[in-house]
């Protein structure tokens, strides 16, 4: 193994062990979870600059290791960037409703084997041990038509292959949120009957106060956990917290009436 080759190794095999030793530490946390998904895409995204950096600063590879780079050791860290920014964007568009949310995830299904389908025979190379492409797909060289792409740092069909392997990761997250019971609780004998403002103000107030995963957890995963529990649709929550900061009879109106009578019900036991 020559010198250039090594270096490569060396450098590609530092990150990588970097990559995946930040992300398992965050592995306690739940995964699925908004701010975990974003601070996994963050992480992967800091270590694929110091890739850049460690190339970019480098002399330039011939084409042997342009290849070798391109098509094998480059996607190794563009796959989970793509497979966190999507599954992010996935996320975060979710529905709240459990009807809505499998006709959502079989649509996102669909766009994943529609976008495999249109570039079946790139895939079918890039899996095989065919090389007679590899100029054109994994060389600086390549005629990858996007302005867009770093000509630098890429040859825009090795953010395609990473795509097209980052979408059959998702595509596995995905199948295994469909088979997954619509509720794995026990069925709840509670009902909210109060405002529904009046739960999304205890809402935010929970969210405020950091007391669910170690104030990891967000508004939407609090949001849907209250839905579930209490059998209910709270619609477009955002909008209800927004009138409530701007209420002039007062933005704590349900909380103080819990206080109140918890206080009262606390003086009538003594």
């Amino acid at each position: 193994m020559n010198t250039q080759s090594t270096a490569l190794e060396k450098i590609s095999g530092d990150l990588i062990t970097k990559m995946h030793a930040r992300l398992h530490a965050l592995e306690r946390e739940t995964p699925g979870d908004l701010n975990y998904i974003r601070r996994s895409r963050q992480i992967v995204y800091d270590i694929l600059h110091e890739l850049r950096e460690a190339i970019l600063s480098n002399p330039a590879m011939d084409i042997a290791h342009e290849i070798e780079f391109f098509r094998r050791i480059k996607p190794s860290f563009t796959r989970p960037y793509i497979y966190f920014k999507k599954l992010y964007e996935i996320k975060f568009n979710e529905p709240l409703l459990q009807e809505d949310r499998k006709k959502y995830i079989e649509s996102q299904l669909f766009q994943l084997e529609s976008f495999r389908h249109q570039n079946q025979l790139f895939y079918e190379y890039c899996l095989s041990a065919d090389t007679h492409f590899d100029i054109q797909y994994f060389s600086r060289q390549s005629n990858f038509q996007d302005p867009n792409v770093d000509r630098n740092f890429s040859t825009g069909y090795d953010s395609l292959y990473a795509t097209l392997l980052a979408n059959e990761d998702l595509k596995n997250y995905l199948l295994l949120q469909l088979q997954a019971p619509v509720n794995s609780n026990p069925q709840t004998a509670l009902t909210w009957t109060a405002p529904k403002a009046a739960l999304i103000e205890l809402i935010y107030a929970l969210k405020a106060t950091d007391v669910f995963n170690h104030g990891n957890a967000d508004i939407k995963q609090i949001t849907t956990a209250m839905e579930s529990l209490f059998q209910i649709s709270l619609g477009n929550y955002y909008r209800v917290y927004q009138d409530i900061r701007l209420r002039k009879s007062g933005q704590t109106n349900f909380l103080d009436l819990l206080k109140e009578k918890f206080i009262s019900r606390i003086s009538e036991l003594d």
